[in-house]
């Protein structure tokens, strides 16, 4: 190897900016609470900061027959994607505040959270 980057080329033309998540592009989402509105800005979650969350939600532990089991907690998840997706909001986002939201903001910050499971990995794995 020489150490220099191998050139990467793609019949697609597939670039970069076609790959790379831009920390530039983020989107609003407009929370109401007792007739009071407010702006959460927010980013996509990238591959890996998804699969951190995930990771962090998953625990993993031997069953009674010394079988290797795993339990996920969904409210882990949550509040990982929250504190990776959230860039400014009217409140502070830790968790502290994210474990005592209330209902109604909780649900519509739920909205902007990604699937912990999506149907399209085995599909893409999956070789004819």
């Amino acid at each position: 190897m020489s150490g220099r980057p191998a050139k990467v080329t793609s019949e697609g033309g597939i670039t970069m900016a076609d790959v790379v998540v831009d920390d530039a592009n983020v989107k609003e989402l407009t929370i109401e609470i007792n007739g009071k509105t407010g702006t959460v800005v927010y980013k996509d979650l990238t591959y890996w900061e998804k699969n951190l969350a995930l990771s962090a939600a998953t625990e993993y532990y031997q069953d009674e027959t010394g079988n290797l089991r795993s339990r996920f907690h969904i409210e882990v998840y949550v509040e990982e994607c929250l504190k990776r997706m959230i860039t400014q909001a009217p409140f502070p986002v830790n968790v502290l505040v994210l474990r005592k939201l209330r209902r109604e903001v909780g649900e519509q910050l739920a909205t902007i959270i990604p699937s912990a499971v999506e149907s399209g990995i085995s599909a893409a794995t999956k070789k004819e």
